[in-house]
């Protein structure tokens, strides 16, 4: 049933871009898979939008604090260098990496153990399947 007293409902971009989004009222959208496409569309867009904007606005705390630091460094310590700043950071990305590489090893044989005790249950389970069937047919009456 469409709504034909009122237009669709318009609204506006949760990011206050101002674009305004033309979304039908749910009476105008039953039955009607284009509708519904282009509703998927628009939040897919949204919430691909509101992400990219979490993101920058990740990345631009991160380098607000690394400034911050930078400068804090700078003014507690007479003999700072940048150079000297880079090596401990570069250094630090090393050993996180390092730890990154150890952690996803671990949780691999993990998983790989997790995996082939599933196969010893399936395979017990099909073994106790089978044997529970040849019992059920010795007492079954020929």
């Amino acid at each position: 049933m469409v709504n034909s007293r009122f237009p669709p409902a318009k609204f506006r971009d949760a990011q206050g871009s101002g674009e305004e989004l033309d979304i039908p009222l749910s009476q105008e959208s039953v039955g009607d898979e284009d509708n519904r496409q282009e509703i998927a569309k628009m939040i897919e867009k949204l919430y691909a939008d509101n992400l990219e904007k979490k993101r920058a606005q990740r990345e631009k705390k991160i380098l607000e604090y690394t400034g911050h630091q930078l400068n804090y460094e700078a003014s507690q310590n007479s003999n700072f260098s940048l150079e000297a700043s880079a090596k401990v950071v570069q250094d630090a990305l090393q050993e996180i990496e390092r730890l990154y590489e150890a952690f996803l090893t671990g949780y691999a044989a993990c998983e790989d153990r997790i995996r082939k005790k599933w196969g010893e249950l399936h395979d017990a389970e099909i073994e106790l399947l089978v044997d529970t069937t040849s019992d059920w047919r010795s007492l079954w009456p020929h």
